[in-house]
């Protein structure tokens, strides 16, 4: 999670690292950045601190670098951050959101969040999903909540990162604007 928008060739870099990791040793870290949460077998925030919890048995699975966070959508599984984490982003008029996901091939036609922050009450969210097979976006408002046509491969790695600004939101998909 970062503060500001990150740009074109910054998002291609973070692709183009692979499973060598946007920042598996980098000092000091990238400008802007908010929150860490590289899934190494805990919820914790390698940046700022603002450890998660792991809610209703979130497990640990292979992923694009190092560990990923495996969620099962039966048992409502998420990570749940501090709020000083999010409030970051909700007073923010500028910030990103970057994961790689990985859609299980059942229920594809169901909605998978992928990452979401704030209480979830209108005005008071940002994050994106998959539902049915496409990238989901919800932002603050009904403005920035909306359906792409950006599809995300079942059983692939796929890096989705959302950036926004005061005017202009942007999705990339695997390091180019989708």
């Amino acid at each position: 999670i970062y503060d500001r928008t990150l740009d074109g060739p910054e998002i291609a870099a973070i692709y183009n690292a692979g499973a060598a990791g946007k920042c598996s040793s980098c000092s000091p870290t990238p400008s802007g950045i908010v929150g860490w949460w590289p899934a190494n077998g805990n919820g914790y925030d390698t940046v700022n601190g603002n450890n998660g919890s792991l809610v209703n048995g979130v497990s640990f699975a292979p992923g694009a670098v190092g560990q990923a966070f495996s969620f099962n959508q039966v048992n409502q599984q998420y990570v749940d951050l501090p709020f000083g984490t999010t409030s970051q982003l909700l007073t923010n008029s500028a910030g990103s959101i970057s994961a790689w996901v990985n859609q299980a091939p059942v229920a594809v036609s169901q909605f998978h969040m992928a990452t979401a922050f704030g209480s979830g009450s209108a005005g008071e969210a940002v994050g994106f999903g998959i539902d049915n097979g496409n990238v989901r976006v919800y932002h603050h408002t009904d403005t920035f909540d909306w359906q792409t046509g950006v599809p995300v491969t079942v059983s692939t790695w796929t890096l989705i990162t959302y950036t926004w600004d005061s005017t202009t939101e942007r999705l990339y998909k695997n390091g180019a604007l989708a």
